[in-house]
C-alpha cells in the first residue's frame, strides 16, 4: 500500500511540475455524474495534498447537469457523460479539442441484505426474476434509468414493471429495498449501497456508461483541471475506481 501511495504521489508532483502548477494554488470547480461522488470523496484528498489545490463539485444527473451548464453555472472542468457534451447548447460551454475519458460502468441488480440472489445470469432469466419480484425500483430521472427502462421495453415487459416500479429520488442510494424487491442500477452505486449485489446484467442486457472529463471554455484554471484529469488515471485513483465498481479506461 505504501509503495502504491508513494507511486502516486510522485505520479502527481510530476504532472503538477510538468504544468508549471508549484507557485499557484487554485480551486478547481467540477460539474460531475452522480456516479462519482464514492470514488471521488477518497481520490480528491491525495491530489488536494500533492497540489495544493482544492476540489469543489457538484454532483447530477444528466438533465440537471445540462440545466446548470446551459443556464451558465461556473465552472472549470466537467466529469460527465458524453452526451453532456453532445448536447447543442451545454456543448457550447466546453473548450475546444478532445475530451479525456477515464471511466466507465456497467449496470446490476440488488436485493435486499439477507434475501437470496435471483438467477439473472440470461435474459430470460433476468425477465422472470423481474416478473417474480412483487416490485422493483430504481433511480428513473437519469441516463442510466432510462436504459433499464429500455430493457425492460426490449424484453416486453414494460407494461408489468411500470405499474410496480418505486422510484429512487437520490442520486447514488437505494434506500429502503422490500423483502422480495429488485433493485437497478449502475453497478457502482450498489456496491456502496446498503443492499445486497446480486451481479451485473447478462451480457446481451449490458451497457457501459463512460464519464469523460472536459474543459469549460472560460476557465482560468485549466492547467490545475488538467493536473487533475492526470490525477485521475494514476494508480491510486485507478484502485479506487476499481473498488467502487468503475472500470478505468
Amino acid at each position: 500500500m505504501f509503495a502504491q501511495r508513494s507511486a502516486c504521489g510522485l505520479f502527481a508532483v510530476l504532472a503538477i511540475q510538468l504544468l508549471g502548477l508549484e507557485a499557484r494554488a487554485d480551486e478547481i470547480r467540477v460539474i460531475a455524474a452522480g456516479a462519482l461522488p464514492v470514488a471521488l470523496g477518497e481520490i480528491n484528498p491525495g491530489f488536494e495534498r500533492a497540489s495544493g489545490h482544492k476540489i469543489s463539485i457538484t454532483y447530477g444527473t444528466v438533465p440537471t447537469m445540462i440545466q446548470q451548464i446551459t443556464a451558465g453555472a461556473a465552472f472549470d472542468l466537467a466529469l460527465v457523460p458524453p452526451e453532456v457534451l453532445k448536447h447543442e447548447v451545454a456543448g457550447k460551454r466546453f473548450a475546444p479539442g478532445p475530451s479525456v475519458d477515464f471511466a466507465k460502468v456497467g449496470f446490476g441488480v440488488a436485493v435486499r441484505p439477507g434475501a437470496p440472489s435471483p438467477d439473472i445470469s440470461t435474459s430470460d432469466a433476468f425477465k422472470q426474476a423481474v416478473l417474480a419480484a412483487p416490485s422493483v425500483t430504481y433511480f428513473v430521472n437519469n441516463l442510466g434509468g432510462a436504459y433499464i427502462a429500455s430493457v425492460f421495453e426490449r424484453l416486453g415487459i414494460a407494461n408489468e414493471v411500470k405499474i410496480k416500479t418505486r422510484a429512487q429520488t437520490e442520486i447514488g442510494k437505494i434506500i429502503g429495498l422490500g423483502e422480495k424487491e429488485i433493485a437497478f442500477e449502475v453497478t457502482n452505486f450498489l456496491v456502496v449501497s446498503d443492499v445486497k449485489f446480486v451481479g451485473p446484467f447478462p451480457a446481451e442486457l449490458q451497457r457501459d456508461l463512460v464519464v469523460t472529463g472536459a474543459l469549460a471554455a472560460d476557465t482560468k484554471s485549466a492547467d490545475a483541471a488538467k493536473a487533475y484529469i492526470l490525477y485521475l488515471r494514476s494508480p491510486e485513483a485507478v484502485a479506487v475506481f476499481k473498488a467502487k465498481g468503475l472500470n478505468p479506461m
